[in-house]
Parts: structure tokens; C-alpha cells; sequence
């Protein structure tokens, strides 16, 4: 075997640089590859609830199930009558939306081509979860003159419309900040009602009176349908969330390459600082190993 001391000394030069490198790894990279790893994670939290939220809005998918009206009640001169429109709801968006009446309705039943007002009508509060289901009410209150009740209940079928006015407001959370929007939607809804024997068929819902079309007090089929919102108000709820969502991106992918520049920058100035001092320690060994006897050998 063969001691080779300039080998030697160039070695402990090598592992002396490696240690440097080393030094600025812990004292550079370190601190930085945290941060990074941190806008990182805001970037792609940001983009899966980007993907969560697009589209902004789904309608929400509504049925309706069975009601019913009480028996009247006679308070004299008047006749009440009270009854209940329910429809199941199906929220597929990934926040929960709270529906709620801004202000009360009013009942109309249909006589010919006119409306005559019967009373009123109040939407309880109720809240769809996210990707989950709920069942909204109408609950009218009708009262009406024993005349004028008399001569209606006469007839062997009734077509009876009713107002609501509703108020949604969505909640969600982002990065812990709550954040809610709401909106306003106006629907009329009309059904039929066989006086005897009693009965109350499905409803419809449409924007205005002209356009709705009541369907059959004997219709079985659940008639699904979308509560839309208004397209405008969509329209810029949807480019405020492109904007909110693009400048997170922007910043989280931003700050994780700068912040990985800078790492790598940091390790090679410490280790360029580093080289003098390591190169004069090789060099003096060198100089000391050429006054040296040559390399031995030993058996």
C-alpha cells in the first residue's frame, strides 16, 4: 500500500468545501425552501377551490312534493283557508345557500283571464348544504268574504297563483375569511285545486303570470326545475372570483420562484465567499507536501 500525503490534503480540501456548501445550505436553502414550500401550498389550495367554484353558480334542481290545503275555517264574515306548497331542492355547489322571503306575496286565484287577490304568502327561512338537499315551503294564507268564497268553491276546480319573493345569500370560506354574496329572485307559482274531493296538484313556477302555465291537478310526474339567477349578476360575480383567484395564483407561483432563486443564489455566493479561503488551505498544503519526502510505500 502507498500513503499518498498530497492525496490526503486535497481530500480534507474536498470535504472542507463540502462542508461549506453544507454551512450554506442550512443557512440559506433552509429558510427559503419553508417559504416556498408555503406559496406552494397556497397555489394549489387556491387552484382546487378554483376548480370547486367553476362554474360560480349551478341551479339548483327543484321538485315538487306533496302539500295540501286545511279545511276552511269560518270566522264569520269570512272564510280562511290555509295550505302549504313544498318543493325538495338539490344544491349542487360546494357552499350552502340560505333562502330566505324578502318581502310577503300575494295569492291570486284565476278568474278567466283575471287575478282577483285571496291573500298572502310567507317563505319560511331554510338552508340548502353544499351538495345536499332541503325542502322549501309556501305557506299561503287565504280569507276571503262567505260570498265571494261561497260562489268560488262552487266551481269544480280552482287555478290558484302566488307570488314569492326570495333573498339567497351563499356562504363560503376562503383561507378562513368568511365570505358571503346574495341575490334576489322573483318567481310566480300556480296550481290547481279539485274542490271535492279535495285535492291539491303539482306546481310551476315561471318569471311572470303570462308565462306560467299550471299544470294538471291530476299530473303524477315530479316536474323538475332550475331556480336560476340573474345572468348579469352572475356575469360579474363570476369575473370578480377570475380576478381574486388569478392574483393568488399569480403571487403564490411568483413567490415560490423567487423565493427558490433566491436559495440557490444564497448557497453559491456563500460558497463562492467560501472558496479563497479554502483554495489558500489547499494551496499551503500542496507547498508543504512538495517539501516533503516522496511518497513512501508501505509494505
Amino acid at each position: 500500500l502507498k500513503w499518498h500525503p498530497r492525496r490526503q490534503r486535497n481530500r480534507i480540501g474536498e470535504l472542507v468545501t463540502s462542508l461549506a456548501m453544507a454551512d450554506g445550505l442550512r443557512a440559506y436553502a433552509s429558510p427559503c425552501f419553508c417559504v416556498s414550500t408555503f406559496f406552494l401550498f397556497i397555489f394549489v389550495y387556491a387552484a382546487i377551490q378554483l376548480a370547486g367554484l367553476t362554474p360560480l353558480y349551478t341551479p339548483l334542481e327543484c321538485h315538487s312534493i306533496p302539500g295540501g290545503l286545511h279545511a276552511p275555517l269560518i270566522d264569520f264574515p269570512w272564510l280562511n283557508i290555509t295550505g302549504a306548497m313544498k318543493k325538495e331542492c338539490r344544491n349542487p355547489n360546494h357552499y350552502s345557500i340560505r333562502i330566505s322571503q324578502q318581502n310577503p306575496g300575494r295569492v291570486f286565484v284565476k278568474n278567466g283571464t283575471e287575478l282577483e287577490l285571496i291573500g298572502r304568502s310567507e317563505v319560511p327561512n331554510v338552508e340548502l348544504p353544499a351538495l345536499g338537499k332541503g325542502v322549501g315551503e309556501s305557506i299561503m294564507e287565504i280569507a276571503l268574504p262567505l260570498a265571494e268564497a261561497t260562489a268560488l268553491l262552487a266551481k269544480p276546480l280552482l287555478e290558484v297563483a302566488f307570488e314569492m319573493k326570495l333573498h339567497s345569500e351563499v356562504r363560503l370560506r376562503l383561507f378562513g375569511v368568511a365570505i358571503s354574496t346574495t341575490a334576489e329572485k322573483d318567481q310566480v307559482c300556480g296550481f290547481q285545486v279539485r274542490i271535492s274531493p279535495r285535492k291539491m296538484g303539482p306546481a310551476r313556477c315561471a318569471q311572470t303570470v303570462e308565462e306560467l302555465m299550471i299544470p294538471d291537478v291530476d299530473t303524477e310526474k315530479p316536474e323538475v326545475s332550475l331556480l336560476q339567477l340573474d345572468q348579469d349578476l352572475l356575469a360579474r360575480q363570476e369575473l370578480k372570483k377570475n380576478l381574486a383567484f388569478g392574483g393568488i395564483l399569480a403571487i403564490s407561483m411568483l413567490g415560490a420562484a423567487a423565493t427558490m432563486s433566491l436559495a440557490a443564489w444564497g448557497v453559491h455566493s456563500h460558497c463562492k465567499a467560501r472558496d479563497p479561503k479554502v483554495n489558500a488551505k489547499a494551496h499551503q498544503g500542496n507547498v508543504e507536501s512538495s517539501s516533503e519526502e516522496p511518497d513512501s510505500e508501505v509494505v
